[in-house]
């Protein structure tokens, strides 16, 4: 499966697309800071599981997701680059689970994206990188071998008023393929059919650097560009030097500001420059502070809660 998605603001469990049911599953969901879970669970139960790491979703920018699985391996593509994959094997053969943009629902789990979604669509073959980088390039011609849904979500009038309309239609076998639109108010700005795809937008995932001591050896840092063009990063201030993607410390303490950029190039105008700090210590004047207590001088309460599925609280406090 595979598809556009455009992300307002990150938030825990947004689902971009789905197969899922109790026993077989295919699907994918953003969790805490742009992580994206992705699962297939095949007909024997087995579930297999990729996690892309924290910045994978980057809010306010259209990226392209693809979720792949080959027979030996499931993967996940981003812009066209392979993020990860692990072995898996088995088969997907439920025929009574519905395939959801934007939702993925499980018993009481039901996930909602925040965003926009465009050119979604679903394989019974497994893609290979240059079918996705080819289809991100160039609309699909919908009698592609193996295309079994494609939504181009081009219907209606941009920011009219599409009321009338309540599916969503597949360019492969319609109508019995077509999606309902659930929820949507089909007019106006938002909740309708709206929006282009600017190609030449690109913006940099620039990981934390965490806190260094002045004696740690040198170290890598990770930054990627949705453009999959290479990143560059410079040091702006601080006591260290780069190398490529290797800081290494000079020795002293201080604030170090790090600056990783993209200057385009063919269809890509220039990203935007992304900038992390992070301190380097010297130990000798930086102590933790540690105040003793004696747990018997005073009597402590504590409390824990419990959630029951009505959602109904308890709380109980121990003496």
């Amino acid at each position: 499966m595979a598809g556009w998605f455009y992300c307002d603001q990150l938030s825990y469990g947004q689902a971009l697309m789905s197969f899922r049911g109790s026993s077989q599953g295919f699907y994918m969901i953003q969790l805490n800071n742009g992580t994206v879970e992705c699962r297939f669970q095949n007909s024997a139960g087995t579930l297999y599981e990729y996690v892309a790491p924290a910045n994978t979703v980057i809010p306010q920018i259209w990226q392209h997701f693809a979720w792949i699985y080959d027979g030996t391996a499931v993967k996940l593509y981003v812009n066209g680059i392979l993020k990860g994959s692990k072995a898996a094997t088995g088969s997907f053969t439920a025929t009574d689970i519905a395939f959801t943009i934007g939702r993925s629902i499980l018993g009481s789990l039901d996930f909602y994206w925040c965003g926009r979604t465009d050119e979604v669509s679903v394989w019974s073959k497994a893609l290979t990188q240059a079918d996705i980088q080819d289809m991100m390039d160039n609309e699909l011609e919908g009698n592609e071998t193996g295309l079994e849904l494609y939504y181009k979500h081009n219907q209606g009038v941009p920011g009219g008023n599409n009321t009338s309309i309540t599916q969503l239609v597949s360019e492969v076998g319609s109508p019995a393929r077509d999606g309902d639109l659930i929820n949507f108010a089909m007019t106006g700005a938002t909740s309708n059919f709206n929006g282009t795809l600017d190609p030449t937008y690109q913006a940099i995932s620039f990981l934390p650097i965490p806190n260094k001591l002045i004696s740690d050896p040198p170290f890598t840092v990770e930054a990627s560009a949705t453009s999959g063009l290479p990143v560059t990063f410079t040091i702006l201030s601080g006591p260290a030097t780069v190398n490529g993607n290797i800081i290494t410390l000079t020795g002293t303490p201080g604030l170090v500001e790090v600056e990783a950029s993209q200057p385009g190039g063919g269809q890509y105008d220039p990203a935007e420059p992304v900038i992390q700090r992070f301190q380097v210590l010297d130990p000798q004047t930086h102590l933790p502070e540690i105040e003793a207590r004696n747990p018997l001088a005073r009597k402590c309460f504590g409390a824990f809660t419990l959630t029951d599925s009505t959602g109904s609280y308890f709380y109980h406090h121990l003496p």
